[in-house]
């Protein structure tokens, strides 16, 4: 008959050793997985933020190009001038958000996908971001000061959260401005400002 000895019998490990290891491992692997959550949340949220941030120096590239063909020359006063542009000329309402037409020659608009390409009209449903703009002048365009003329414009870019509900996120673009723009529960939403002057003749 073969004896064990107590030392011998120490070596292995009990079911309530195995069973607590097991719990601290699935405690571990379940932080884990929750970071790693987490983790990829914020790296879409950075990637939209980056997104929208291009789709702001676009437009500002945009408008300011508009801003080029904005001249008094020809004896047209600054606000006369603004019919020659594409987007300025809705500066002639100040202090009214809006959503830019799509510009057919420009290929160029308000709504963009996923990748920051402009869509046209007909695609404007499948649109990621959106855009608004906002322009007031902080110089008058008539008057003395007139040669002067100055906008302050202002781009907002708006996105669906990741947390949101998909309730009225669909065709975003298309609703009205200040509807999108004040659900904020909803909507992420970056802003980016500068001066556009008219160019005297």
């Amino acid at each position: 008959m073969t004896r064990y000895s107590p030392r011998r019998r120490q070596l292995g490990f009990t079911i309530v050793e195995l069973m607590m290891s097991l719990a601290v491992l699935t405690v571990g692997i379940s932080g884990i997985i929750a970071m790693q959550r987490i983790t990829a949340l914020s790296n879409q949220h950075s990637k939209s933020v980056a997104m929208a941030t291009q789709i702001a120096n676009s437009w500002q590239d945009q408008l300011l190009l508009d801003g080029s063909i904005w001249r008094t020359s020809a004896g047209l006063a600054p606000q006369a001038a603004l019919a020659n542009t594409t987007w300025l000329t809705n500066g002639t309402n100040p202090g009214v958000w809006f959503r830019p037409n799509y510009n057919v020659s420009r290929l160029f608009g308000s709504a963009f996908d996923a990748l920051g390409n402009a869509l046209a009209p007909n695609d404007i449903a499948q649109a990621q971001f959106c855009v608004h703009l906002l322009m007031v002048p902080v110089v008058a365009l008539t008057g003395n000061n007139a040669d002067n003329a100055t906008f302050r414009v202002t781009v907002r870019v708006l996105w669906p959260r990741a947390n949101a509900s998909q309730t009225g996120t669909t065709n975003f673009c298309a609703n009205d401005v200040d509807t999108v723009a004040q659900a904020t529960d909803t909507y992420h939403s970056l802003y980016q400002t500068f001066a556009i002057r008219v160019r005297p003749s």
